[in-house]
């Protein structure tokens, strides 16, 4: 579903809000009516306190956008507060309107998960704050009208690397990822590198980027030649940081029967024999959370870094079959993620 489709449901829905506001005041008498009739006729909206979430894509098969949806109808379940949903085409090029389209509507809180990319949405924010917004995955925010939130991806992505290197046989393991622009991979690529470090110091790690195009994040053609590349040099554990187009890599590996891990939401019941396991951050906890202390009215928080000490990352191994990781690979994974959780380990951002 597009951008335009998306804008005339959203149009609709505010037609029928505003219908209810006239019947009800036809019926009060209030003179005011005209007032509201011309707005509606212009499209001026009313204030509204309906969040709003922008996503890159179709929610549907994304395993990451699921996930922020997920958090959404947990929120709407304990509040009854509805929300609106905005698809926005892969290419990225229809978030900034949809932004802009969702500040003119009033939706408040705006929660904007892809935020970092886009050098204009500080002006935005600062242009609007009688909005409210949610940042997932930004960078350091100090705006009174933001709730900022970060994740320790790399040590998540510290904890896959680690299982890589305990499970390959050839020595040799691939990452690949989008691109090092984005703050949030070169956190994962760190990440990996180092968990497979940890694991065993004489595996090699092929790593390659996809490059950084319009629609890169929903590429599974290419990902997929690329894990092709890296299972021809010898990989045999994938780990792909790379949205949707990840899909790609993961099904390559079950077509050249290797291994794969999963990123962002649990994936392993995608390819149950050559899954071992799921790299999990749960943006969905992190929106909830967001959702509910802004409701509270406690929005300026400063930016909330979210890691293995708050099970906001780690590995999943639900949906794996049964035998494939073998107990001491689990024990030890549970040892590395105790010593990052307890401070023990630090995990590097970037090397």
């Amino acid at each position: 579903m597009g951008i335009l489709a998306i804008q005339e449901f959203r149009m609709k829905k505010s037609s029928d809000y505003r219908a209810v506001i006239h019947s009800f005041l036809v019926r009060a008498g209030i003179l005011l009516l005209p007032i509201f009739f011309w707005c509606s006729l212009l499209q001026v909206p009313f204030c509204r306190a309906e969040p709003a979430i922008i996503y890159v894509g179709e929610v549907e098969g994304n395993t990451y956008s699921q996930l922020l949806r997920s958090g959404m109808q947990e929120f709407e379940k304990s509040s009854g507060t509805g929300f609106i949903e905005i698809e926005t085409p892969i290419d990225v090029s229809g978030y900034v309107p949809a932004l802009l389209d969702s500040v003119r509507q009033k939706y408040s809180p705006v929660i904007l998960p892809y935020s970092d990319k886009f050098s204009d949405i500080s002006e935005i924010i600062d242009k609007n704050q009688d909005i409210k917004f949610i940042l997932l995955d930004h960078g350091d925010v100090d705006k009174p009208n933001v709730f900022a939130f970060s994740f320790a991806d790399h040590e998540g992505s510290f904890m896959a690397g680690a299982l890589a290197a305990m499970m390959t046989k050839s020595k040799v393991v691939g990452f690949i990822y989008v691109s090092d622009t984005y703050d949030v991979l070169q956190r994962f690529r760190s990440g990996y590198l180092q968990g497979c470090q940890a694991a065993d110091p004489e595996v090699k790690v092929l790593q390659t980027s996809l490059g950084d195009y319009p629609g890169v994040w929903g590429d599974q053609a290419k990902a997929g030649r690329l894990a092709e590349e890296m299972i021809a040099k010898g990989a045999d554990v994938l780990f792909a940081a790379a949205g949707l187009a990840g899909k790609g890599v993961l099904a390559k590996a079950a077509e050249k029967n290797i291994y794969a891990i999963g990123v962002d939401g649990n994936q392993n019941d995608l390819y149950p024999g050559t899954m071992i396991g799921s790299m999990v951050k749960r943006v969905d906890k992190a929106v909830f959370a967001a959702l509910k202390l802004s409701s509270a009215g406690i929005n300026r928080d400063g930016l909330k870094r979210l890691g293995i000490a708050q099970e906001a990352v780690g590995i999943d191994f639900a949906g794996v079959k049964k035998g494939l990781v073998p107990e001491e690979v689990r024990k030890r994974l549970y040892e590395l993620r105790m010593e990052i959780s307890s401070g023990k380990r630090k995990v590097k951002e970037q090397l």
